[in-house]
C-alpha cells in the first residue's frame, strides 16, 4: 500500500484515470436499432402470409368463405388503425371458376371484363366468372390508378392492392 501513498504515484494515477476517461468518451459507440421495414411493410407482408391460410382453413372447415375474408380483412384493416395507419385493402380470390373481389377501399374500384366494366363500391364484394376476364388479365381501376392481375383458371390464386396513408404519405403494393 505504500506505492499509492506518495503524491507522485496519486498523481500518475489521476492522470490515467482521466486519459482512460477521455478516450471512452471519445471512442465510445452508440448503440442505435435501425428500422429498415416500416410498420406498412409489416402488415402488408403479414397480411399476404396469413390470408392464404385463412382461406385454406375456411374451405377446410366448411365456413361461407365470403363472410370470412371480410372478417379477416376488416381485422387488419383495425389492427393497422390501431398502430394510426389508414389501411385499404382491395382483394382478388381466384378459386376454380370464379373470382371473389373484396373491395375495403374508401373508394370505388372499377373492374372491366368481357361484359364491360363493373363498379364496386366501397365496402363491397362481389363474384365474377373466369370466363369472363379478357385475354386472362383482368383489369381494375382504384384510386385513379389501374392495376392488372394475370388470372390463371384452375388453380387457386390470392392477389391483393394494399394501400396505407401514415403521416401524410401514402405507400401502394400490388401482390399478384
Amino acid at each position: 500500500m505504500r506505492l499509492f501513498r506518495s503524491r507522485k504515484s496519486q498523481l500518475y494515477l489521476l492522470a490515467v484515470l482521466i486519459i482512460c476517461i477521455a478516450v471512452f468518451t471519445v471512442v465510445q459507440t452508440f448503440s442505435r436499432t435501425t428500422k429498415e421495414r416500416s410498420d406498412f411493410a409489416d402488415i402488408a407482408e403479414n397480411f399476404m402470409s396469413e390470408a392464404p391460410q385463412m382461406v385454406d382453413g375456411s374451405l377446410a372447415s366448411e365456413h361461407n368463405l365470403t363472410e370470412d375474408m371480410v372478417r379477416f380483412t376488416d381485422r387488419f384493416i383495425a389492427h393497422a388503425k390501431a398502430k394510426n395507419i389508414n389501411l385499404e385493402i382491395l382483394t382478388l380470390l381466384v378459386r376454380d371458376s370464379s373470382i371473389m373481389i373484396n373491395n375495403r377501399m374508401l373508394s370505388s374500384v372499377n373492374v372491366t371484363t368481357a361484359a364491360g366494366t363493373t363498379v364496386l363500391t366501397s365496402m363491397n364484394i362481389t363474384s365474377i366468372s373466369t370466363s369472363s376476364v379478357i385475354s386472362n388479365v383482368l383489369k381494375t381501376v382504384a384510386k385513379g390508378q389501374a392495376y392488372q392481375f394475370t388470372i390463371t383458371e384452375g388453380a387457386p390464386e390470392f392477389k391483393a392492392v394494399i394501400s396505407a396513408t401514415h403521416l401524410n404519405q401514402t405507400d401502394v403494393r400490388v401482390y399478384g
